[in-house]
């Protein structure tokens, strides 16, 4: 037994040391120093796709620690000297470091650039009526919505046939306002809610399809403002408390005097397309007025935004080339004299003076900055019959965005009105 043993185990020590010197072999290998880091990508928002190069990385992607500004980052995949990863959601601007298996290592900084983000606010997307929380509200068409002081949103819906007004609070609870069924012994009938605006009072003013505005108070009080024309599509208020109505039908803004004295202000009645006195227009939708008391009317067959100051001289901002091939219109961003809209239908400013405004043709929500400089699409693909996505504005779907309003902190809402549901748009 001793003799076999002795001629034996110069074999098996050779045999450990082998192995080792194989094992340490394998171990330096995996043990690059972790350094050199370069990004592919040096600018962008969130889910933008960054390749990282450099040494020291494991293959094994759930060693890898990848974050933007100290935010953690996914990791699509990896190799010892490659990691591709995503931009996380607001994540700033900052460094981009990596870690692996206790080792720290700083690379280059990112630029992160705000990103719009398309939700899904209320609604359920089922076409119906329904109060309740969030998407458990169902909705008909809604078209027309205003915010409030307090961040409540009032939408017009014509669920059952019915005109109603529904109330949704900052955590997204949707109850009925009123509901516009029967109107008063010797007033005009109640008719669809094209268009609302909040006065200087406090109270919403709608006005209907057929030309008629109703004031409508915080508690559901509702009485006969105005008695219009038909076609109405637009309200809004100047700063003397004047009320401005975008009658689509005689393609005319009317103007209304707090006296209740009204006259019209633009458009000489017939369809048309001139930058002139008066100016002429294809059924005129939204209408809003800016800080500095100009009035900006949606055009909406003749795919322009035209303005009007107090000299009643209509010119046209943008919309100067014929629309396209997108469901009839074209949607190219860009400078105002080469940018193409499709039926653009409602306008709102921000605090800054950015105007932004629903392209229903093409559906998608699009921005003038406030310098006029060009248009930028904030959210929405062209498509030919819309469709229904959240997601980053470049990737989300609508069908038919109708109507917007922006809350005071700069949150839009949309009615995404074939949808039946209301979108939320923030920049992260």
């Amino acid at each position: 037994m001793i003799t076999r043993f002795r001629k034996i185990y110069p074999l098996f020590a050779l045999s450990l040391l082998l192995f080792a010197l194989l094992n340490s072999c394998k171990k330096s290998a995996t043990q690059s120093p972790l350094a050199n880091l370069n990004i592919d990508v040096s600018k962008g928002g969130f889910g933008v796709v960054v390749t990282i190069t450099g040494t020291g990385f494991s293959s094994n992607q759930i060693d890898d620690h990848v974050t933007f500004n100290g935010k953690p980052a996914e990791v699509i995949s990896a190799s010892t000297d490659k990691l591709i990863v995503k931009v996380p959601v607001g994540a700033g601007t900052g460094n981009v470091s990596v870690s692996v298996n206790g080792a720290t290592v700083t690379g280059p900084i990112f630029t992160y650039t705000l990103t719009p983000l398309v939700t899904t606010y209320a609604g359920s997307g089922i076409k119906g009526y329904a109060d309740g929380t969030s998407k458990k509200a169902a909705f008909t068409y809604p078209i027309a919505i205003v915010v409030d002081a307090n961040d409540n949103l009032y939408v017009s819906d014509a669920g059952d046939g019915i005109s109603r007004v529904r109330k949704i609070s900052p955590d997204s609870v949707v109850t009925t306002l009123v509901t516009l069924r029967d109107a008063p012994s010797g007033t005009p009938p109640f008719e669809y809610i094209m268009a609302m605006k909040i006065g200087a009072d406090g109270n919403i003013y709608a006005v209907e399809n057929g030309g008629v505005v109703r004031k409508i108070t915080m508690s559901g009080i509702v009485t006969t403002y105005y008695r219009g024309s038909g076609g109405a599509a637009g309200i809004a208020f100047d700063k003397s408390n004047n009320m401005y109505i975008s009658l689509s039908k005689s393609n005319q803004v009317q103007v209304v005097t707090p006296a209740g004295v009204a006259s019209n202000f633009v458009g000489t009645g017939g369809y048309g397309d001139t930058d002139v006195f008066l100016g002429s227009f294809s059924n005129n939708t939204g209408i809003e007025f800016d800080a500095a008391g100009l009035l900006y009317i949606a055009d909406f067959n003749n795919n322009k935004i035209r303005v009007a100051g107090a000299d009643r001289h209509v010119t046209t901002i943008v919309g100067f080339s014929q629309p396209g091939s997108i469901n009839g219109n074209a949607h190219d961003d860009g400078p105002l004299a080469s940018a193409k809209l499709g039926n653009p239908n409602d306008i709102k400013f921000d605090a800054a003076g950015n105007l932004y405004f629903t392209d229903s043709g093409n559906h998608m929500v699009r921005m003038i900055d406030a310098a006029h400089t060009r248009v930028t699409t904030i959210a929405g693909t062209a498509t030919a019959t819309g469709g229904y996505k959240d997601g980053a504005g470049s990737v989300a779907l609508f069908n038919v965005p109708t109507c917007l309003a922006i809350s005071k902190a700069g949150t839009i809402f949309v009615t995404d009105q074939v949808n039946n549901v209301i979108r939320k748009i923030v920049m992260i």
